[in-house]
């Protein structure tokens, strides 16, 4: 009896510390915490369409994360979201987490490399 504890409890320990440390290695460029709020669209979140732009407001800092078709035509698909959640369906975006307020990334999808500009 006393070995089936020896064994279940290290093995327990294992999968305890390599899950923790998973779940705080997905967020581990971005300046902000991965429990920020950020804006999305349903579209993404359901990964339906690839996040083509990303915004970093130069106001408020707060950062956006939409497929280009949708976004200005459909402003009401608009949903918050953290960044944990955008960095799951796409891991991409850390490329751009030192991306500074007042600038934008795009591409065409997502085998397309990150182009940022200075918004105007």
């Amino acid at each position: 009896m006393n070995s089936k504890l020896l064994f279940i409890f290290p093995l327990t320990l294992l999968i305890s510390c390599s899950y923790s440390r998973k779940e705080k290695i997905v967020n581990k460029k971005f300046k902000e915490n991965d429990t920020t709020v950020v804006l999305t669209t349903e579209f993404v979140l359901k990964q339906i369409m690839d996040i083509t732009e990303v915004v970093h407001d130069k106001k408020d800092g707060k950062w956006i994360f939409y497929h280009e078709s949708f976004f200005d035509k459909n402003p009401g698909f608009t949903i918050l979201s953290t960044l944990r959640q955008v960095i799951k369906i796409d891991s991409s975006v850390t490329e751009l987490a030192n991306m500074e307020r007042g600038f934008t990334a795009y591409r065409k999808s997502k085998q397309y490399q990150w182009i940022i500009q200075k918004q105007k």
